[in-house]
């Protein structure tokens, strides 16, 4: 109502109802015990959570399209009843566990102080198994590809592609990140289903490390805007 009352809904593309969904960090309410596990996206209690969910906030703003953005269960996702989203938000990274097996290769985890791997080994088990990596990464946007073209949803994808973390260190390399990025934008353009698509994680002006190649970025967006997309999405897309 806030925004609403600023004159601001226009500018709204969509609306995240929960981040990540139904990862307990930004989901506890679902639990009713701490440190019960994840329920999986395909269950028909979150099924009925989430639909219901999106027909009370369009009781409210009917003009307004929502979703719920997904991160763990990939192999659940297409499962899961989106019958009253107006669009998918995977959020889809190469060195995700449920991606690859690359955190697991360099001994990282995003819960225990262990970034220094990634700076240690983290390009160079990449680029010594490139091929590996990025057919996961592909296998993946594929994936998503089809549960699009199977539930008639556009794709929105707002953090994406390489890892999920990479701090701007001084001295730290890009230009891997940057080339993975790219892979996945260009798979991902080159389906159709996508409706928006981020460049990375990293495209925040404080990592200073992306935004210094100005010519990527504008490379980036040229292709992005260049890419078609598929007939039966464009009405859909229209507002994204």
């Amino acid at each position: 109502h806030h925004i609403e009352r600023a004159g601001l809904l226009d500018s709204v593309l969509f609306v995240d109802l929960c981040n990540e969904f139904p990862w307990p960090k930004w989901a506890p309410f679902l639990s009713a015990n701490a440190g019960e596990p994840e329920k999986p996206l395909d269950s028909p209690e979150l099924g009925a959570w989430m639909n219901a969910a999106i027909d009370r906030a369009k009781a409210s703003f009917p003009m307004i399209d929502y979703t719920f953005s997904f991160y763990s269960q990939s192999d659940r996702w297409a499962k899961a009843d989106v019958s009253r989203f107006n669009l998918l938000e995977p959020h889809i990274w190469m060195a995700a566990s449920g991606t690859s097996d690359w955190a697991r290769r360099i001994g990282y985890s995003s819960r225990t102080d262990s970034f220094q791997r990634v700076v240690e080994v983290g390009r160079e088990e990449y680029l010594a198994h490139k091929g590996h990596y990025d057919d996961k990464l592909f296998a993946l946007i594929d994936h998503v590809a089809d549960w699009s073209r199977a539930c008639g949803r556009p794709v929105v994808t707002t953090e994406c592609w390489s890892l999920i973390h990479y701090k701007d260190w001084p001295g730290l390399e890009w230009t891997w990140i940057k080339d993975l990025c790219e892979a996945g934008v260009r798979r991902a353009a080159a389906t159709g289903r996508w409706s928006a698509i981020a460049t990375s994680n990293f495209c925040g002006p404080q990592f200073v490390g992306m935004w210094r190649d100005v010519s990527w970025h504008q490379g980036m967006t040229s292709l992005i805007k260049a890419s078609a997309i598929d007939a039966d999405l464009r009405v859909a897309a229209s507002r994204i």
